[in-house]
C-alpha cells in the first residue's frame, strides 16, 4: 500500500501541481487524498485527468469571507478498488481493495482550523469509528499536535488543547504511524523570531490494520509548494521493482557532520544550479544524489 496525502492549499497552482507530478512518478502512489484543493467539482475532474490517476472522490470548495477555503479529494489509480462510505466538509471515508486481495478503510481528515471548534472535529473523528472494527487507516492535516515537542517558535499550545486530541485518538483505538524526515509538517515560512513550525499532518492505524497488513511509515516528503509537507504512507512490506528483481526503497537522510565540511555547501550549490528549469523537487533530489554519493 502506497498513500500520498497533502495539504496543498490551492491545487491550481503550477508549482503545486508540477510537484504532485514529480511525487507521482517518483513514488508511485495508488491512493491521493489533497486538502484545501480551493476548486469546484469540474476543476477537480480536470486535475484528474492531467495527473492521469484514474478515479476521484471529491468535496468541493465553500465560499469564505468572499474567498474560498476547504475542498478534499480522493483521486486513485487502477490498481486498485475504490468505494464510497461517506463524507462532510472535513473528511472522506472510502473502502478500498486492492489486487492482492488486501482491503481496508482509509479516511482522509481535516481537523478543524478554529482552535475554539477543534473539539467539534475529535467528536467527528470518534463518531467515524466502527462497532466492530475492520483494517483502517486514517490521515490527514489534524490541525493539532499530539506533544508539546511537536512545536517551535510562537506561543505554547495551552496542555488541554493538545489532551483533547489525543483522547479522540486513544478512543478510537488508533496508533500513530513512525515517520522519517523532517520533524515538523508545517511552517509558517517567517523568519527569525516569527517562524513556527508544528508537525501537524500524520498517519495512523487501528489494530486490525496492523494485524492484517503489517507496520507503517509516514515519510516527510519535501515541497516549497505548500506552508505543508506531503506525507507519503507506506506499508514496510512495500517494495520497488527495480534491477535484477525488488529492492526496498532507500530513503535518503542528511547528516548533521556535513554542515560542518565547506565541501558539502559546494556540493549543494553546484547541484541545484545543474537544473535550472527544473522543479524543485527533481533539483532536490538531484542535490540529494550528489550528496549521498559524496557522502
Amino acid at each position: 500500500m502506497r498513500l500520498l496525502c497533502w495539504n496543498v492549499r490551492g491545487a491550481r497552482g503550477t508549482r503545486t501541481f508540477r510537484d504532485l507530478k514529480d511525487f507521482i512518478h517518483v513514488h508511485k502512489p495508488e491512493l491521493i487524498f489533497l486538502i484545501e484543493t480551493k476548486m469546484i467539482e469540474i476543476q477537480m475532474g480536470k486535475l484528474k485527468s492531467r495527473l492521469g490517476m484514474d478515479g476521484i472522490l471529491c468535496v468541493p470548495r465553500e465560499e469564505d469571507n468572499g474567498g474560498f477555503s476547504g475542498g478534499l479529494c480522493f483521486l486513485w489509480n487502477s490498481n486498485i478498488s475504490v468505494s464510497f462510505i461517506s463524507h462532510s466538509f472535513y473528511f472522506i471515508d472510502v473502502w478500498v481493495k486492492w489486487e492482492v486481495g488486501k482491503e481496508c478503510r482509509v479516511t482522509g481528515f481535516y481537523g478543524h482550523p478554529t482552535a475554539s471548534q477543534r473539539h467539534l472535529s475529535w467528536d467527528l473523528l470518534r463518531s467515524l469509528k466502527e462497532v466492530v472494527p475492520r483494517p483502517w487507516l486514517c490521515c490527514g492535516d489534524f490541525n493539532e499536535i499530539l506533544d508539546v515537542g511537536e512545536k517551535v517558535g510562537g506561543v505554547l499550545k495551552p496542555f488541554g488543547q493538545i489532551e483533547n486530541f489525543r483522547k479522540a485518538v486513544e478512543d478510537c483505538g488508533l496508533f500513530q504511524f513512525a515517520f522519517s524526515g523532517f520533524d515538523f509538517t508545517w511552517d509558517n515560512k517567517r523568519v527569525g523570531e516569527a517562524n513556527i513550525k508544528e508537525r501537524l499532518d500524520r498517519g495512523f492505524g487501528n489494530l486490525p490494520l496492523i494485524q492484517q497488513w503489517g507496520g507503517f511509515t509516514t515519510h516527510h516528503l519535501v515541497t516549497m509548494a505548500s506552508d505543508h509537507c506531503p506525507l507519503l504512507i507506506e506499508n514496510d512490506s512495500s517494495v520497488v521493482a527495480g534491477g535484477a528483481g525488488s529492492r526496498r526503497r532507500r530513503w535518503f537522510q542528511f547528516e548533521e557532520m556535513w554542515v560542518k565540511d565547506e565541501e558539502c555547501g559546494t556540493i549543494i550549490d553546484n547541484g541545484w544550479k545543474s537544473l535550472i528549469n527544473a522543479s524543485t523537487l527533481v533539483k532536490l533530489r538531484r542535490v540529494a544524489v550528489e550528496l549521498s554519493c559524496w557522502g
